[in-house]
């Protein structure tokens, strides 16, 4: 039986720690600004740093939002010696041989994909789709599976890259 994996804190906490250091160089950019400009002019370094946090923010928040409702009951595993993967959605446990794996689509932001720095706070969010012979589809996003790399044959695989990796509803 293969190790299931839910959706972790530590997950959600890996994929929303960009906003923290965005969060920490607003404050540090407005603190800047005071500093060196003095108070007359707060209530715009304080506008400016305010826009700036909820341009990346907003974005951040939303994608996360919809990773987390996206997968939020389920759990996937993976048993690469009996070459398998199990996927559980409101209670019902269902299990696949790798073999039976028509594709795998992967949707990455282009710096994740390149092994790129990241720009952007919601670059590490990433979802996969499993088409299986039988004509299902399983959905797993970053959050319930951080990275998802199945042992099957490359040509199955196909990347696919984009800006903002909204996944679609399940």
């Amino acid at each position: 039986m293969p190790k299931r994996k839910g959706i972790t804190t530590r997950n959600q906490i890996l994929a929303g720690r960009t906003v923290s250091i965005y969060t920490l160089g607003s404050l540090l950019y407005l603190a800047y600004m005071v500093h060196r400009f003095g108070n007359s002019d707060i209530e715009f370094f304080l506008n400016t740093s305010l826009v700036l946090f909820l341009v990346f923010f907003i974005p951040h928040l939303a994608i996360h939002l919809n990773y987390y409702y996206s997968n939020k009951n389920d759990s996937f595993g993976y048993d690469d010696l009996k070459r398998e993967v199990s996927f559980e959605r409101d209670g019902l446990v269902v299990t696949y041989e790798l073999d039976k794996v028509e594709s795998l689509t992967q949707f990455r932001s282009g710096p994740f994909a390149e092994k790129r720095a990241r720009m952007f706070p919601w670059d590490k969010y990433n979802y996969s789709i499993v088409r299986f012979n039988s004509g299902e589809e399983i959905l797993i996003t970053s959050l319930l599976v951080p990275q998802l790399e199945l042992d099957i044959d490359d040509a199955r695989i196909t990347l696919n890259k984009r800006f903002y990796c909204w996944s679609p509803k399940r």
